[in-house]
């Protein structure tokens, strides 16, 4: 085995480029021209970047990048990204330091073996080495290399032909390297004011819109400034634009004269006001969805092709208010915001309707969409004009939305005195998270080694979590669960809750009996059953009606698509398909539209199968045997669990020999 690992060598390069082929020849697609060219690409791209990849090739291909255009400063931002995370990780001062960090944790782990008493449970943080002594070694010759060489030297792959380097009597030591010489890509990069290049770039437009900007604008320059001889050009630094379509100005390279801004793309057509969506931009996105690429591929094609990819920034966010007074918990008030104006750049800090018009934009550019209490506060004042106040309302631990309710009684413009409940699901995880945070926990469980009483305690948090505890149960006396428990009873040991845990089943668990792990174990069931956290549980609610509607949101919603014009609409079909269910929302909300889904046709029944599908799926859901299978599941799923790590605590750190 020496022999064989002799060189310390990895593949960890071609892993590497396997996952680059695969992103470049996905397996869902073949093809059969091109496959040669897309693999040489990919290799192209691991030893060069990609932003450097996309300027050599543009440039041997005869389509070189414009140096100091958006489309090469989109690159050196790719580069620049890709760079800093490889840096990062591969560093001389990071491999040192992780070198140094290991170095000094084992120096702990073995001091921690000799004191065990003294250093047991003590927190290192900051670690530095002291006392080092670095050997000085004579300078023979000062000469500075480049980064590429400096990294050839102190970063050697292998040592098949060290014999053949001659050996001095003195060592060397490297100086600092040079400043690394500019990429490719930098270079492109270069400020776009001292070359003008970004008019060589290309963008896209529609042949008739161009046509008539140009028209119009050489009838009006002629009028305005009848005896200028300039010539008339694009202005790029006003240009605008709108996903993959473009708003563009002319302007005179001699007099003043600058051209209104035209739409040179084709709109969709719209009753409504306000900016209309691009069909560039509506096509492109059906595209998209028939193709294997994504997003982020088809800007670095429209990087390869000189044109700067489209990027617009997302600032909405949606508040949801549900009833809890029936069993379906009807969303009965939502509050959608956002700050993206279809008037106005949205990326200016303005304030909301400083144009004229309607304005798509609700909130002002530096107002937060974190501010749970302002958005709950509107929800209430709204519900309050439709004659409904709130009595109660359940939020998660962390928010800050009863605040609202609070506020507006004691400001007299409720009359009803709110009272604060905390979503049970949430309590339930801020639960199992402060036992397996307690490091006292730790101490009292039943194993020898610190790894299985760290296990131990993980399962024993999951375990507390999952229902009410009593103290004595953990420690093997079951005497008040025959009075007070519903789940564990001492009649028989095979209905005890320990043996019936999908968690604590497996491990025989049972915690010593002492006045310290008694403690211990109250200060953890207090967490849930402390008469604070009982008056705010009293009614056992929760929000998961609202984070059902989350989710709907986000698949009406996706983040990589921005809706500057119908958020407000999208979110409002959300919460309707989450109140009535996906059939019969499309045939009220079609029916409202003046688009009736007419009786009896092959589209009725098509979304009469819709519902009954959802129907049937949430019925199964909360059935019986539905629950009792998920419960199986999971006790299997931990008892494989529980099997490999002691298959895994076997093996550990054996060495075999011989292979």
């Amino acid at each position: 085995m020496l022999a064989k690992t002799a060189k310390s060598a990895n593949s960890q390069k071609v892993e590497a480029l396997n996952r680059s082929i695969r992103s470049t020849v996905p397996v869902n697609v073949t093809y059969a021209r091109n496959f040669t060219g897309r693999v040489h690409t990919a290799c192209h791209k691991v030893n060069h970047g990609t932003g450097n990849s996309i300027v050599i090739l543009c440039e041997a291909a005869g389509s070189p990048i414009q140096p100091g255009t958006k489309v090469a400063k989109s690159l050196k931002k790719l580069e620049d990204h890709s760079d800093q995370m490889r840096n990062c990780k591969y560093s001389e001062n990071s491999i040192n330091h992780r070198n140094a960090r290991k170095h000094a944790l084992y120096d702990i782990h073995a001091r921690h073996q000799e004191e065990k008493d003294y250093t047991k449970n003590k927190l290192y943080r900051g670690l530095k080495l002291e006392n080092v002594k670095i050997p000085v070694f004579p300078v023979v010759k000062f000469e500075r290399l480049s980064k590429d060489d400096f990294d050839l030297v102190t970063k050697p792959v292998n040592i098949k032909h060290s014999a053949e380097i001659p050996m001095h009597s003195t060592s060397g030591r490297l100086l600092r390297p040079k400043q690394a010489a500019k990429t490719e890509v930098e270079k492109c990069a270069e400020n776009e004011n001292k070359t003008g290049s970004e008019k060589y770039t290309n963008r896209t437009v529609t042949i008739s819109k161009n046509t008539e900007m140009w028209n119009e604008v050489f009838r009006e320059h002629q009028n305005v400034s009848p005896h200028c001889n300039g010539i008339l050009e694009w202005d790029l630094s006003m240009e605008e634009k709108w996903g993959s379509a473009w708003r563009e100005c002319a302007k005179c390279t001699k007099c003043t004269y600058r051209s209104k801004m035209f739409n040179l793309y084709e709109e969709v057509a719209s009753i409504k006001r306000g900016r209309r969506a691009a069909k560039i931009n509506l096509g492109l996105q059906v595209g998209l969805h028939h193709t294997p690429i994504s997003t982020a591929s088809y800007r670095k094609i429209c990087m390869a092709s000189n044109i700067p990819p489209p990027s617009v920034s997302a600032t909405q966010c949606a508040y949801t208010v549900a009833e809890n007074e029936t069993y379906k918990h009807s969303i009965i008030n939502t509050l959608p915001k956002s700050k993206l104006c279809s008037k106005r750049k949205h990326t200016v800090s303005t304030n909301v309707g400083e144009h004229a018009g309607p304005c798509t934009a609700n909130i002002n550019m530096q107002d937060s969409i974190g501010n749970e209490e302002r958005w709950a506060r509107e929800c209430f004042e709204e519900l309050k004009e439709d004659g409904l106040e709130v009595n109660e309302v359940t939020t998660d631990p962390d928010s800050s939305a009863y605040r609202a309710a609070e506020c507006l009684f004691q400001e007299g413009l409720t009359t009803t005195t709110p009272i604060h409940f905390l979503d049970t699901r949430h309590v339930a995880s801020n639960h199992r998270k402060f036992v397996n945070n307690l490091s006292t926990v730790c101490d009292i469980m039943p194993a020898r080694l610190k790894v299985q009483r760290t296990r131990l305690q993980s399962l024993f948090a999951s375990d507390m979590a999952a229902r009410y505890a009593i103290v004595g149960c953990y420690c093997g006396d079951h005497t008040d669960c025959s009075l007070y428990s519903f789940v564990c009873s001492i009649s028989r040991k095979s209905q005890s809750w320990i043996d019936k845990s999908a968690y604590l089943k497996r491990h025989n668990f049972e915690i010593e009996l002492n006045e310290n792990s008694e403690n211990i174990l109250r200060q953890c069931v207090n967490y849930r059953l402390g008469p604070g956290m009982l008056a705010k549980t009293a009614k056992s609610a929760n929000s998961q009606k609202v984070e059902a509607l989350n989710r709907s949101i986000r698949s009406t919603v996706p983040v990589n698509v921005t809706y500057a014009r119908n958020f407000t609409g999208r979110v409002h079909t959300a919460c309707h398909k989450v109140n009535h269910g996906t059939g019969n929302s499309i045939v009220i909300l079609c029916e409202a539209a003046g688009s009736p889904i007419q009786p009896g046709t092959k589209v009725a029944k098509s979304l009469k199968k819709l519902e009954d599908h959802s129907d049937q799926m949430r019925n199964c859901k909360y059935s019986e045997n539905s629950i009792n299978h998920r419960n199986a599941r999971k006790h299997a799923l931990y008892d494989i669990h529980a099997r490999h790590q002691e298959e895994k605590d076997y093996t550990k750190n054996k060495l075999f020999t011989g292979h």
